[in-house]
């Protein structure tokens, strides 16, 4: 018992104390994958702008989440996804969480990434979701889930990605309610890029 209870900590929890402080950029994980052609780098393109439609098509790991609203222009004048969410975590409480995410979209440059995609284009696309409006104890742990996108347009015409997402600690992250909203984020990652892939794969 007390083993599995030390692996849960470690392979759960340890990571999210590593956080340095608030403002702070925490690393949740590196993905590459591939759209098919035809038409490969303009569905991305689409896809990436659709925000409305990779909502719909997410599928959320470890959460039941429920009441999923779309907006193409927030309070912030940017479009804007909510959802409440339960966090599956075995061993604590079980709370809900609102989360409200403000969309900013920038470029980035994609020449100092280490990727094994040896022919990235020079610019490649960031989207911030921007937290401070989610409910205190999604913002107080996480201000900002940042996904970045960086490409290769393969002769075929299809689109290989390679993606990365991180984390920016929020004001007051807690011991209990920290590690739970963290690792609900890292968690979501995959199926983000899942369905950001599906709704790609639509508009071929």
């Amino acid at each position: 018992m007390l083993r599995k209870y030390l692996i849960t900590f470690v392979s759960v929890f340890l990571p999210t104390l590593c956080l340095a402080g608030p403002g702070d950029w925490y690393h949740l994980k590196t993905s590459e994958f591939e759209i098919d052609g035809p038409n490969g780098y303009s569905s991305f393109r689409k896809a990436i702008e659709d925000f409305g439609g990779i909502l719909k098509a997410y599928k959320p790991r470890k959460a039941k989440v429920k009441n999923r609203k779309f907006e193409p222009r927030g309070p912030a004048g940017v479009p804007r996804i909510s959802f409440d969410a339960e966090p599956e975590v075995k061993g604590w409480f079980d709370p809900t969480l609102t989360v409200r995410g403000d969309i900013f979209k920038s470029n980035i440059n994609c020449h100092q990434w280490k990727s094994a995609l040896p022919h990235l284009e020079k610019i490649g696309i960031a989207l911030d979701l921007d937290l401070s409006d989610s409910e205190a104890v999604v913002r107080e742990q996480a201000s900002i889930l940042r996904l970045e996108f960086c490409y290769q347009k393969n002769h075929d015409d299809s689109l290989s990605i390679s993606a990365r997402a991180f984390m920016q600690e929020g004001n007051d992250y807690g011991r209990v309610a920290g590690p739970i909203s963290v690792q609900f984020l890292r968690n979501q990652v995959d199926p983000l890029l899942k369905a950001l892939k599906s709704v790609a794969e639509q508009k071929r």
